[in-house]
Parts: structure tokens; C-alpha cells; sequence
């Protein structure tokens, strides 16, 4: 008999980790939720999200500059390391930035014709007349102080802002009135021309009658005798060009040393003290005042006529022109020139003097033979031949020191475009005092 099998029903057993995986949670690719809103729904799985596009701020919307302005820009040099050598990091600090320039330009109906300029000037009125009169009358009551301090061995120094030429010559009006047997020699610095003899000569004129051939040892003691009379030597702007020179310097300190002078002088630059050392400090025996007076430059005080912008450009170039005064020019170039060059220099400018002192009266443009030249440059051992003699003498050709034409005979003559105290000047005769 067959009998009937039941399964026995048993309760599962508890399963282990081991035995079935544990299931994951989905991962969730929601934005965190920041506000109160409601939370947006979850994204499938298949679809990633995308980044937003990019757009700039309102700032750097407005500062970015336009495309042509970004594409020549420089790019800034590399920073150097800390361990560059010292020198590097000096230079890489102290390098030259980019040049910048500008399209800008002036309307030309805004340039003034000189004509329309001189209208205008004229009808120019000065706001401040009353007050620059004022102060002029201010210095003035000071007239007695100043004359007392030069009858004590001192010489007076005017100096601040603005042109003194007024109050100097209401002082020697003011002199003359006080003591008319004491001669007063105003001297004007600012002639291209002035040298130590020209104010000799003016010196000699004005003490002498007639005027004393002067000696070239020792001119000042024959000049400032005992028995002539106390003199005043106003010199308006003693800090001048004409003036700098410190042979000239050296000169007027032993005019303002001498007990027969009376030196009051004026000066116009800020920097006038570096003029002097001490002993020239020392021989002046200045006694300053502070005469500032806002009143314009004129004339050559401002750079007009002979001392202006353009004659100082045509002294320094040694350029006559139409003007005169390249002495200062002429030292110039020569200090840049060889020894040889400047010897023949002076041998050319001592027999063009040696030529006008036995020329006749009203001759122009007296030279030297081109022969004559070349045998005093040889016998001088400055040259060796014509062929250095050239080489030096193009030099001054090319500066326009030296000129040369044709006489009637078809020989060549070369002259120094300057004549009577330039020549001298160029010598170095003034040196000697």
C-alpha cells in the first residue's frame, strides 16, 4: 500500500549578508534646495544634466575693452624668480614702459596769427598794477639802507621773483640825486659781447678824462688810483649767460673787493648761489634782500633780441646769422675737438687779429692766406702736411667756424666769422685778469 509523502512545511531561516546582496539606494542628482520652494523632481537616469551657459557680469560687460584694443595689448613680462641676480631684478624694476601716444591734434583755427596776437597785447590791462606798485614802493624806502651797507665795504644782492630792472634804475636816479659827484656805471649783462675788457673800458671812461692807456699787467691798480673818485657798479642781473663764466666771475668779485667800488647787483635765477665758492663768497661780501617785485621780464630779460630763445640755440651752435654772440658757441665745439684742432685754431684767430690791426678802416671780412696757414700750422708741428692740415680744418668748415673764399688773385682766404672783442674773447685774453 502505497503511502503519501508530505513535504514537510518549515519555516525559512533568516538570511545572512552573505547570502543575498543588499540593495542600493538610487542616487539622487536633484540641486540642493536652498529655498522654501517646492523641490524640483528627480531627473531619469538617463539624461545628465547640462551647465548653464556663461554669462558675464554687468561689470565686466561694461570694462571689457573692444576686440581690436584687447589684441594689442602687450602681454606683461614674466615675473623673475627670487633667486634672479641683483642686477637682473634692478633692470627687470626700472624697464621702460610701452610709449603712448596720441591722435590728437590742435584745430588750426585756434593757432593766433602774431598780428591778431600784438592787437591783443595791446589792449592787454594788467589786473595786479597797483599792488607790483605797491611793493616797488615798499623796496624803495629801503634805498637808504642799501647805501649805508655799501659805505660799510658790503655789496648789496637783490634777489626774488620778478624783473628788478625798475627798482635798480630808481636807485641810481636816487644816487645821483643824493650825490651827483660819484659816478655811477650801470652794466648790462645781458650783451652777447660783454667781456672784462669792455667794462674796463667803461671804467676808464667814466673815472679818466681822457681815458688812461691801460697796462695789461695789472689794469685795476692803474685804473683805481688814490686820487680817483668812489664809484657805484650797478650790475643788473649778475647770474646772466654772458656773465657765468668764472674768469668773469673771478673778475667782478676784485671790482667789489676794491675799496674804490661799490658794487649792487641783481640776480634772477634760484640757483645763483651755486655761482660762487667761498672765497669768492668771501671777496663780494654780499648783503642779501629779498627784492621780490612780480613784475614781467622784458626785453632780453625774457629771451627777446640778441639774448633770446633763438640767439642762445644760435650761440650754443655757433651760429652768427644775423646775430651775433657765438663765442660761447665757438668754446663749446672746441672743447669737443683734439688738441691740434684748437691750436689751429688759435693760430688762424691770432693772424686774423694781427690782419685787422693793420687793415684799413672799413675793410670787411679780413682772412688769412690758405698758404700762409698751412705754413704756420707746420712750423708749429701741429700738422705734418696738407693732408692732416685739411682733416683739422674740415672740422671747423663743418661747424661753420671757419669760412673761406677767393680773393682777386684766386688764392683761397679763411677767416673766423668774428671780429674786434670776440676775437679777443676767443684768444683768451680776458682770462688775464
Amino acid at each position: 500500500m502505497a503511502r503519501r509523502i508530505q513535504k514537510p512545511t518549515s519555516t525559512p531561516a533568516a538570511q545572512t549578508p552573505n547570502d543575498t546582496p543588499e540593495r542600493l539606494p538610487q542616487p539622487n542628482f536633484r540641486p540642493a534646495v536652498t529655498s522654501k520652494a517646492s523641490p524640483t523632481p528627480p531627473l531619469p537616469m538617463d539624461v545628465s544634466p547640462s551647465p548653464p551657459p556663461f554669462q558675464p557680469s554687468l561689470a565686466a560687460q561694461f570694462s571689457a575693452s573692444p576686440p581690436s584694443q584687447q589684441r594689442r595689448h602687450r602681454r606683461s613680462p614674466p615675473a623673475l624668480p627670487p633667486s634672479a641676480p641683483p642686477q637682473d631684478q634692478y633692470f627687470h624694476a626700472h624697464r621702460p614702459g610701452g610709449t603712448k601716444t596720441s591722435n590728437r591734434s590742435l584745430d588750426p583755427s585756434l593757432i593766433m596769427e602774431r598780428d591778431a596776437y600784438n592787437e591783443q597785447a595791446l589792449r592787454w590791462q594788467e589786473r595786479h598794477a597797483p599792488e607790483r606798485r605797491w611793493l616797488e614802493d615798499m623796496h624803495a624806502s629801503g634805498f637808504a639802507q642799501w647805501a649805508f651797507e655799501m659805505q660799510e665795504g658790503f655789496s648789496v644782492c637783490l634777489y626774488g621773483w620778478g624783473s628788478k630792472r625798475r627798482i635798480t634804475r630808481r636807485f641810481a636816479e636816487w644816487s645821483w640825486e643824493r650825490d651827483k659827484s660819484e659816478p655811477i656805471v650801470v652794466v648790462n649783462a645781458h650783451a652777447p659781447s660783454l667781456t672784462t675788457s669792455s667794462i674796463l673800458h667803461t671804467l676808464n671812461t667814466a673815472l679818466h678824462d681822457p681815458p688812461l692807456i691801460l697796462s695789461s699787467s695789472d689794469p685795476l691798480t692803474l685804473l683805481l688810483a688814490p686820487n680817483v673818485a668812489h664809484i657805484t657798479l650797478l650790475i643788473p642781473s649778475l647770474d646772466a649767460l654772458p656773465l657765468r663764466r668764472p674768469a668773469m666771475q673771478l673778475f667782478l668779485s676784485r671790482l667789489a673787493s676794491h675799496p674804490k667800488i661799490s658794487l649792487l647787483a641783481t640776480v634772477d635765477t634760484p640757483d645763483f648761489g651755486l655761482l660762487w665758492d667761498s672765497s669768492l663768497r668771501s671777496a663780494f661780501n654780499w648783503a642779501f634782500h629779498d627784492v621780490t617785485t612780480f613784475e614781467p621780464f622784458a626785453g632780453a630779460e625774457k629771451g627777446e633780441g640778441e639774448a633770446g630763445v633763438v640767439g642762445v640755440v644760435h650761440e650754443l651752435l655757433g651760429r652768427k646769422g644775423r646775430r651775433e654772440g657765438g663765442v660761447e658757441g665757438v668754446k663749446f665745439v672746441l672743447r669737443s675737438l683734439p688738441e691740434n684742432a684748437r691750436r689751429l685754431f688759435e693760430v688762424l684767430v691770432r693772424e686774423q687779429r694781427a690782419a685787422e690791426e693793420g687793415a684799413v678802416e672799413g675793410e670787411e671780412e679780413l682772412g688769412v692766406e690758405y698758404v700762409m696757414l698751412l705754413e704756420k700750422a707746420t712750423e708749429e708741428f701741429i700738422c705734418n702736411g696738407e693732408a692732416g692740415f685739411r682733416a683739422l680744418l674740415k672740422e671747423f668748415v663743418d661747424h661753420e667756424l671757419v669760412r673761406a673764399r677767393r680773393d682777386m688773385s684766386g688764392g683761397e682766404m679763411l677767416w673766423v666769422p668774428f671780429k674786434g672783442e670776440e676775437l679777443r674773447a676767443l684768444e683768451g685774453e680776458e682770462d688775464e685778469f
